[in-house]
C-alpha cells in the first residue's frame, strides 16, 4: 500500500543549476551535444518529472535549443545553415582526458593489491553488475567528477525475496552482493546533511525507469524507499549500515554553502564557457569567409524598403542578404569584397582562447614565442602548478576510494584494509612534442641556462616522475653548466 513521501521530489539546488551541469555534461561530449542540446541530450532523469516539465535547460541568450546565439537580425533560415555548418573543436574533453590519462596510465602504479585479495572475485571483475572491473569504474568515476566537479558512488545491494530463498543454491545463484554505481549530480535531487558528523541525513535520488515509469529512492539512516511520481512512496526497507551507502568524489573542493556547485567544483567551471565562446567565433568565421570568399552583390534601396531590395538582389543572382550586408549605394548594382582584417582577428582570439583553456586547465598555455618570454623561474612555477593540480584531484580519489571500501566492509561483515591503498607522490603530465621543439630552440637561440634546465626538468619529471630517484634527477640537472648541458645535446 503506497502512501505520500514526506520529502520534496526536487531540491532547490538541482533546478538553480541544472543548466550550467548540462553545459559541463555537453561541452565533454561535444558534437551533436552542442549544436541541439534541448532535444538529443536530455538525461532520462529529467524526461517526465512533473516538477521538471517546464524548466528551461538552456543557458541563457541560446537561440533554436542550441548553444550557437543568433546574430542580430539573422533571419531563421540562416541561422539553421550557420548551425548545421558549425563545428564544436572540443577542448573541453581535451583538459580532462589529460587528467584522466596522467593518473589512470601505466606509468603510475596505484596499489589496492591488498583490498583486491580482500574482495569477493565477482566484486573485483564486475564491481558495478554492468561489467566494469574496479579500475575501469574508478577510472570513468574520477572522469564524471572531473566534468561535473562532483558525483556520489552509491553502494547497494539487491533486494532480497520476500518470502526469502527456497534454498542455498537459490541465494547464491541470485547474486545478492554489493554493487556500486556512479550518480551524477542531475540525479541526486536533494538531500541533508547532518552538521554535527557531516554526514548524509537522507538522500534523495532519481533511479531510472521501470517499465517506462521513472522511479526515486529514498535513502535515510533507518531505511531505504521506493517513491513514484506522483511522491507516493510503493515500497519501504529498513537497513542495519552505519550510513547512508552514499561516498563522494569531488574535483576540486567547494563550500557546501556554495549555492552554484556544492561539494565540488568542476574542472570545467571557467574553462567550458571559453570554449563556448570558441565554438560561436569559429561559426562566425567559417560564415565570413563562406560569405566573402567571393565579391558580394549589393543593389540600390531606399532607407527602409530593405524587401524590394532583396527580391532584385534575387533576380539578378545574388544572394539572399545576411546580417551585415544591407549596404546602400546610390547608382548602379556594386560589388564589394570586404576586408579580410575581420577574419584575422577572429583567428587571433580564437587561439588566445585556445591558450587560456589550456592556461587554466593547468596543462600548459604558452604561445610560439614563450620561450624568449619566460624565464626559469616561470616555468618552475608553472610547471609546479601542473603537477600540484593532479595531485590534489588524486588525492580526492584516493580519500574516496578509503571511504568507498570502508562501505564495503559494512555490507561484507569483515574488515577490508582500505587504507593500505597507496597513490604515487608525484604526478606529471606527458610531455608534449612541442615541449621538445620548446627546448630545441632554447639550445640553437643560445637561452640562458636557467631556462633550458628548467625546461629539461619538467620533460624529464613528465617522463620518469615514477621512479624511486626522480628528486636525485632533478637535482643532477640544477646542477649542469652549459658545458654539460652542451654535452648532453650531442649524445
Amino acid at each position: 500500500m503506497s502512501h505520500k513521501a514526506e520529502k520534496p521530489a526536487l531540491g532547490p539546488n538541482l533546478l538553480a543549476n541544472l543548466a550550467q551541469y548540462q553545459l559541463y555534461s555537453n561541452s565533454f561530449k561535444g558534437g551533436r551535444f552542442m549544436r541541439h542540446p534541448a532535444d538529443e541530450t536530455l538525461d532520462p532523469s529529467f524526461a517526465k518529472p512533473k516538477a521538471l516539465k517546464a524548466t528551461n535547460i538552456n543557458k541563457a541568450g541560446v537561440g533554436a535549443n542550441s548553444y550557437l546565439r543568433v546574430h542580430p537580425r539573422e533571419i531563421p533560415e540562416e541561422y539553421e545553415t550557420r548551425l548545421s555548418r558549425s563545428y564544436y573543436i572540443n577542448y573541453c574533453a581535451e583538459v580532462v582526458n589529460i587528467y584522466v590519462a596522467t593518473l589512470f596510465s601505466k606509468g603510475y602504479a596505484i596499489d589496492r593489491s591488498d583490498v583486491l585479495k580482500a574482495l569477493p572475485p565477482e566484486i573485483v571483475v564486475n564491481i558495478d553488475g554492468n561489467g566494469r572491473g574496479v579500475h575501469r569504474f574508478l577510472k570513468d568515476a574520477y572522469r564524471e567528477a572531473l566534468v561535473m566537479g562532483w558525483v556520489g558512488i552509491l553502494t547497494d545491494i539487491p533486494t532480497a525475496p520476500e518470502d526469502g530463498f527456497s534454498s542455498a543454491a537459490a541465494e547464491r545463484e541470485s547474486n545478492l552482493r554489493p554493487y556500486s554505481r556512479i550518480l551524477l549530480p542531475t540525479t541526486i535531487w536533494d538531500w541533508a546533511i547532518d552538521p554535527v558528523d557531516g554526514d548524509f541525513e537522507w538522500v534523495f535520488y532519481f533511479d531510472g525507469e521501470f517499465n517506462g515509469e521513472p522511479r526515486w529512492i529514498l535513502w535515510t539512516r533507518k531505511d531505504w524507499s521506493w517513491i513514484d511520481e506522483d511522491n507516493n512512496v510503493t515500497h519501504t526497507q529498513a537497513h542495519d549500515l552505519p550510513r547512508i551507502p552514499l561516498d563522494l568524489l569531488i574535483c576540486d573542493s567547494a563550500s557546501l554553502d556554495d549555492d552554484e556547485e556544492p561539494f565540488g567544483h568542476s574542472l570545467l567551471r571557467d574553462i567550458a564557457d571559453i570554449n563556448l565562446d570558441i565554438y560561436q567565433k569559429s561559426s562566425e568565421l567559417e560564415d565570413l569567409l563562406r560569405k566573402t570568399a567571393y565579391p558580394t552583390r549589393v543593389w540600390q534601396t531606399e532607407p527602409g524598403d530593405f524587401d524590394s531590395a532583396l527580391d532584385n538582389l534575387k533576380k539578378h543572382g545574388g544572394p539572399p542578404g545576411g546580417a551585415g550586408y544591407d549596404l546602400i549605394f546610390n547608382g548602379e548594382i556594386k560589388w564589394i569584397s570586404p576586408d579580410s582584417a575581420t577574419s584575422k582577428s577572429l583567428v587571433d582570439h580564437i587561439w588566445g582562447q585556445i591558450r587560456e583553456i589550456r592556461r587554466l586547465g593547468g596543462v600548459g598555455g604558452r604561445s610560439e614565442d614563450s620561450v624568449e618570454a619566460h624565464s626559469g623561474i616561470a616555468l618552475e612555477w608553472e610547471n609546479s602548478v601542473k603537477f600540484t593540480l593532479v595531485k590534489s584531484r588524486a588525492d580526492n580519489l584516493r580519500d574516496l576510494e578509503v571511504r568507498l571500501w570502508r562501505t564495503y566492509s559494512s555490507y561484507l561483515g569483515y574488515e577490508l584494509p582500505a587504507e593500505s591503498v597507496r597513490y604515487p607522490v608525484a604526478y606529471a603530465i606527458q610531455p608534449r612534442p612541442e615541449d621538445f621543439l620548446e627546448l630545441e630552440q632554447s639550445l640553437s637561440n643560445q637561452m640562458p641556462e636557467s631556462v633550458i634546465r628548467a625546461q629539461m626538468k619538467d620533460i624529464t619529471l613528465k617522463r620518469f616522475s615514477n621512479l624511486p630517484n626522480i628528486e636525485e634527477l632533478l637535482s643532477d640537472i640544477d646542477k649542469w653548466t652549459r658545458a654539460d648541458i652542451d654535452k648532453w645535446t650531442k649524445s
